[in-house]
């Protein structure tokens, strides 16, 4: 044998946890525990002790990455098994 071959594999590295991924994680499980109901943004500001608008601005964000959304007021999930209680009216 000439020599050892070796292989130079990329290192998988974790993705890093984002402060938007934190938020959904707080929304998702905000609407597990008020049966499908999901925070307002105040709600979120208090939770993460940042402004209504930073809190504002990272919802907006997760709408502009497809994974959330507003309806009727409420700011609903995508891509997530949470979604809101059926309209009784």
């Amino acid at each position: 044998m000439i020599g050892a071959m070796t292989w130079n594999q990329p290192s998988i590295k974790p993705k890093k946890t984002t402060r938007r991924d934190e938020i959904f994680l707080f929304i998702a499980e905000f609407a597990v525990e008020h049966l499908g109901n999901t925070p307002s943004i105040g709600e979120v500001a208090l939770a993460f002790d940042i402004s209504r608008a930073t809190a504002y601005s990272h919802m907006l964000k997760l709408v502009n990455d497809g994974r959330g959304r507003w309806h009727d007021g409420e700011f609903i999930l995508i891509g997530s098994e949470f979604s809101p209680p059926p309209d009784n009216r």
